[in-house]
């Protein structure tokens, strides 16, 4: 069993930074910032999402009651690992929309990063996990931290199955 383990832990260390790659340049085209000038998040996208991203504040403004603003910046700060800042951003989202589900994955993903309140990172992410898939990715790499193995397992394999199939599948089957 233990060679299991060291095994799972190998694999998912390894998938995990490929995975979580994939999934962030996928959300970079998807975000639409263009559109969203009233809540300052408008600037010509960027074929470099470190580019896209760091250009992100400089953008104007932020309506204060605007809630995908908020939710941009904790992205924008949780792909920079700025976790408090993202943390903040993404508990200011919440407060205005209470069910946004990418207000929720952006704030578990944002404790989980600061390795606090991890119960209430899991939370959020599984509150989430059914509409945005890579809520199962995040939970998995949390359960492995926690040393619970099979959750892990459990979490990768959700993943795989309403994740990104072809992203997943291919980088399972190496």
């Amino acid at each position: 069993m233990t060679l299991f383990r060291f095994f799972l832990l190998a694999v998912l260390l390894r998938l995990y930074p490929a995975l979580l790659a994939e999934m962030r340049e996928g959300a970079v085209g998807s975000t639409g910032w263009s559109e969203e000038t009233r809540c300052g998040t408008a600037h010509p996208p960027a074929k470099d999402p470190g580019r896209s991203y760091d250009a992100f504040p400089a953008a104007g403004p932020v309506d204060p009651l605007c809630q995908r603003a908020y939710v941009n910046m904790a992205k924008v700060r949780n792909f920079q690992r700025r976790f408090a800042e993202a943390e903040r951003a993404a508990r200011q989202a919440v407060e205005l929309r209470k069910l946004d589900p990418q207000a929720r994955f952006e704030l578990g993903v944002a404790l989980a990063g600061q390795r606090r309140n991890l119960e209430e990172a899991a939370d959020n992410l599984r509150m989430v996990a059914a509409e945005i898939p890579e809520a199962h990715l995040e939970l998995s790499r949390l359960f492995l931290e926690e040393g619970n193995f099979e959750l892990a397992m459990r979490e990768l394999q959700a993943f795989r199955k309403f994740g990104s199939p072809a992203g997943a599948g291919q980088l399972l089957a190496k």
